[in-house]
């Protein structure tokens, strides 16, 4: 071949490269994506909810062709809406005890711990008379040594009590 005519082929071969590369590149700035052509032979897919429960409806069946996003099945709604009426009054329950500790006491309870009060300071009273009374009792001779231990711990239990 001449020397002539090996230039114009190698031209027409590298405008014919450029043409194809230009013809990729366009269509690649269209869309973004990259076309790959073939076929994708899938046998089995595993679907899973992202929450256990019982299906409800089968809304495809094996072979129906899906879009992305489509619903395939329901899942019954009895659970979660049980659930939610057990939560709801766990929440309720709740806000009674804030709404009661916000509030305060009522005026019969402070009452009846003003009485309980007074009642275990009578006891602590009392206890004390008779440790003394034992007390001097053990002195003398007169009462054995456990009956000033038992006057001891009914004082300290009264004392514990008006602390409570």
């Amino acid at each position: 071949m001449s020397g002539k005519l090996k230039f114009i082929v190698g031209g027409i071969v590298v405008i014919a490269a450029a043409a194809a590369a230009y013809a990729v590149y366009v269509d690649r700035e269209q869309t973004g994506d990259l076309k790959l052509y073939g076929n994708v032979d899938v046998r089995q897919v595993d679907l899973s909810f992202t929450v256990e429960g019982r299906l409800k409806d089968m809304l495809v069946e094996e072979g129906d062709h899906v879009k992305a996003g489509q619903p395939l099945a329901h899942i019954e709604r009895d659970y979660f809406e049980d659930a939610l009426t057990i939560a709801n009054a766990r929440v309720a329950a709740q806000q009674q005890v804030v709404d009661e500790a916000v509030a305060g006491p009522r005026p019969e309870e402070i009452h009846e711990a003003k009485a309980d009060v007074d009642a275990a300071h009578a006891q602590v009273v009392n206890a004390e008379r008779e440790y003394a009374r034992q007390k001097e009792l053990v002195r003398k001779r007169v009462s054995p040594q456990r009956a000033i231990d038992d006057a001891r711990a009914a004082l300290d239990v009264a004392r514990g009590r008006l602390e409570a």
